[in-house]
């Protein structure tokens, strides 16, 4: 992928269509058009709160939602570790229930737990990009070095290679989509919100998800929470999702990259630095 293609895929807004109506309204206010100047600058603003705070929206480039599959296979992403505690407990409930999931980790902890990361691999699960810091009030509003910044250097605390980004409660304004197209990255929602970090029970969560699951959707979930006593029911929780989905026949699988979807809809192929095809590209 040409990592400094500016342009969003084709059936997307391109990138400075808000900025460049933000900026063109004091010109026209100073031509002596206040009317323009208004119909330029308010929609610009409205469009871009619009779209950088509700959680999974594609306006400016693709969000992976879910993926094609006839079977009964989920995608489940383990959202804000890694987490000393939690996730060391994770995996051996994966492994024994012969589930894989993506771990989209927050750089600083990364950077923290790097052999927690090393062992995520190691059992054969996905990372994913949850940005550096994971700052939930103000990433939605963060410009384009902002936005930059935070996602690569969560990729070199990461260490490992990943082509996956999920921005902090999905809010991925269009200076998100930019950065990350120039990263070479995908941006990952979710179909399926689990509300786990509310929860105290693992079977009120398996048991709202289990009326939702469908096959290709994406379930997301969270480790590294405490209670107000400091306790943590990720394990719980993820313990009961699992023994749900056996019962149910559901299996967790990292889908393959040419099943993925956004909002329903196959990614576009792109061309990369060399000039070849590839499939299912952001």
């Amino acid at each position: 992928m040409n990592r400094d293609q500016p342009l969003a895929p084709r059936g997307y807004l391109p990138w400075w269509v808000l900025p460049g109506m933000a900026a063109s309204a004091p010109v026209a206010a100073l031509a002596g058009a206040p009317a323009v100047a208004q119909a330029l600058f308010h929609p610009a603003c409205a469009a871009f709160v619009i779209s950088a705070t509700l959680a999974n929206c594609a306006w400016f480039g693709p969000v992976v939602t879910n993926f094609a599959t006839p079977r009964r296979e989920v995608w489940l992403t383990i959202d804000d570790g890694p987490d000393p505690e939690d996730t060391p407990r994770l995996l051996e409930l994966l492994d024994a229930a012969g589930a894989r999931a993506t771990f989209f980790v927050i750089g600083e902890k990364a950077r923290r737990h790097p052999a927690l990361l090393d062992e995520i691999v190691r059992r054969g699960h996905g990372l994913g990009n949850h940005t550096q810091t994971h700052p939930v009030a103000r990433f939605w509003a963060s410009g384009p070095w902002a936005a930059r910044r935070e996602i690569e250097r969560a990729q070199v605390d990461i260490r490992h290679s990943t082509e996956l980004v999920r921005a902090p409660a999905g809010m991925a304004n269009v200076f998100v989509h930019r950065a990350a197209r120039q990263l070479g990255l995908v941006v990952v929602g979710w179909s399926i919100r689990s509300f786990d970090t509310r929860a105290t029970s693992g079977a009120e969560v398996a048991g709202r998800l289990a009326a939702r699951l469908a096959p290709g959707r994406i379930v997301m979930l969270h480790e590294g929470h405490r209670d107000k006593h400091g306790r943590s029911h990720h394990a719980a929780v993820i313990s009961a999702v699992l023994e749900q989905m056996r019962e149910g026949g559901w299996s967790a699988v990292i889908p393959p990259r040419s099943s993925w979807l956004s909002h329903g809809r196959p990614l576009a192929p792109t061309v990369n630095a060399s000039g070849q095809r590839q499939s299912g590209g952001c």
